[in-house]
């Protein structure tokens, strides 16, 4: 026996423990609902990522920028020279590593907020990413978006009914039919290539599905392979957005982090020695990253 599954989740189909409720109730799933909303909210959140990491890139920039620069310590001969003893160098690098460690301090302060806000924006992506998988193929698939294709005239509030009654025809038609026939008509309907097409496109298929094998005219693969079924191309367009947006949010994420992990700035402040300038040192830090 084959297994059921719930209803499309909003996160990982295989761990309905990671899922949580939808975001916004879904009635139907179907390409306007992608397009209002699935693909929207989406952009949102991403949105949300973006505005984040740059208020706080735009911060720390600031913080680099105001970092007071410690300086020589020393005293200036009266040849010009600038001289230094001992003492003098060791109390110069202990004002540029406090100046530095504080700059440091404020960077990390910057991240664990935005650490707050940004994760759980970025669950929520993946589980629209994964969501997405599991519409493709349960939804959106190209047999499902195949028999689920109607002729335009039947568009309003009775054209369920309406799709059903045709196909019963078109069956009723098609059972007669020899396997030369229905192989036929199956191609002028993928000739014809129109929305109105696929209705009988789709009956020719189950027609042909239903047959014993020895009297099927063709596979019924080739049905699927060939049609064009507009709302599958739609669909994958859309679902494709939802899961390259979240590729986007994590990869400007993991660029951030590792612009102001703790490591990084622990180098920044343990090159102190090796850089003229406070200024020179964050700059020099920013190229290694």
């Amino acid at each position: 026996m084959l297994e059921l599954y719930p209803r499309v989740p909003f996160g990982p189909a295989n761990n309905p423990g990671s899922c949580i409720p939808w975001p916004q109730l879904v009635s139907r799933f179907d390409v306007p609902w992608l397009k209002s909303t699935f693909v929207p909210d989406q952009r949102t959140r991403f949105t949300r990522v973006q505005e984040g990491i740059a208020a706080a890139q735009t911060h720390i920039d600031k913080l680099k920028a105001q970092a007071p620069d410690a300086g020589k310590v020393g005293r200036l001969a009266p040849n010009g020279n600038f001289l230094q003893d001992a003492n003098d160098h060791i109390l110069e690098m202990k004002i540029r590593t406090h100046a530095v460690q504080q700059l440091v301090s404020k960077i990390i302060e910057i991240r664990n907020g935005l650490g707050k806000l940004v994760p759980p924006i970025l669950r929520d992506m993946s589980r629209a990413s994964l969501t997405a998988d599991t519409l493709r193929l349960r939804v959106f698939d190209k047999l499902s978006c195949l028999s689920r294709a109607t002729l335009s005239s039947l568009a309003g509030p009775d054209s369920r009914a309406g799709f059903a009654a045709l196909k019963a025809n078109y069956a009723t038609m098609l059972v007669h039919l020899s396997a030369i026939e229905l192989t036929a008509m199956a191609q002028r309907c993928i000739d014809d290539g129109s929305a109105d097409a696929l209705p009988l496109l789709d009956s020719i298929r189950v027609e042909n599905f239903r047959r014993p094998k020895e009297d099927r005219g063709f596979l019924n693969a080739s049905i699927i392979q060939l049609a064009q079924v507009p709302e599958f191309d739609q669909a994958s367009a859309l679902l494709d957005e939802v899961q390259q947006i979240d590729k986007q949010a994590n990869l400007a994420w993991a660029a951030f982090l590792g612009q102001t992990d703790k490591a990084s700035m622990m180098k920044m402040a343990n090159a102190l020695a090796n850089k003229p300038s406070l200024d020179a040192l964050i700059d020099g830090n920013d190229e290694d990253e």
